[in-house]
C-alpha cells in the first residue's frame, strides 16, 4: 500500500501523488492525486493508503490486476491535527481508468464532471493538556479499474 504525508505549519494547498502498485502482467501503475485545502493553525497531515485485503469494503477481482478485468481497492483518506483547523476539504483526483463506486461516510461526494471525489473534513479540534493527542479523522473510499490493453507496461 502506498502512504504519505505532508506536514503544514500555515495556509496550504499539500498536493502529493499516490500510486496503486499493479504489477506488469496488468496495467501500469494507478496513481491518484490529492490535495488538501485549510488553514491549519500547527502540525496536520494527510494521508492515502490503497487497500484490498482490508478495510470496511469486500474488494474483488484479480490481484494483480489483469487486462480487461475489474479489480476493486479501498482508498483510505487520512487527517491528522494537533494545531486543528476549520472547514478542511480533501479532494482526490482520479485518473479516468479509475471509478468511483462508494464510500463509507456522507461526506464524501464525487463529481463526475471533474472526476473528484471530495470529502468535507470540517472541524478538527485542537489538541489541549500536557500529553498533546494527535485528533485523526478517516473515510474509506471503492474504487475501480479495469485495465485495457495500452496501459501494458505505460505509466500514467
Amino acid at each position: 500500500p502506498a502512504s504519505t504525508n505532508v506536514n503544514a505549519s500555515r495556509k496550504i494547498i499539500a498536493d502529493t501523488a499516490f500510486t496503486a502498485d499493479i504489477s506488469d502482467t496488468a496495467a501500469s501503475p494507478a496513481t491518484v492525486r490529492s490535495k488538501l485545502t485549510l488553514q491549519p493553525k500547527d502540525n496536520t497531515s494527510l494521508s492515502l493508503n490503497t487497500l484490498y485485503f482490508s478495510g470496511p469494503f469486500k474488494n474483488e477481482g484479480p490481484v494483480p490486476p489483469k487486462i480487461g478485468v475489474k479489480t476493486t481497492y479501498t482508498l483510505v483518506a487520512g487527517v491528522e491535527t494537533l494545531g486543528g483547523f476549520t472547514k478542511g476539504i480533501y479532494t482526490l483526483a482520479l485518473p479516468e481508468y479509475v471509478e468511483f463506486l462508494e464510500a463509507n461516510d456522507k461526506s464524501v461526494t464525487y463529481r463526475k464532471d471533474k472526476r473528484e471525489i471530495v470529502w468535507n473534513v470540517g472541524d478538527m479540534q485542537k489538541s489541549t493538556g500536557e500529553i498533546l493527542t494527535v485528533n485523526k479523522k478517516e473515510v474509506a473510499i471503492r474504487v475501480s479499474i479495469v485495465p485495457s490493453p495500452d496501459q501494458f507496461r505505460l505509466s500514467p
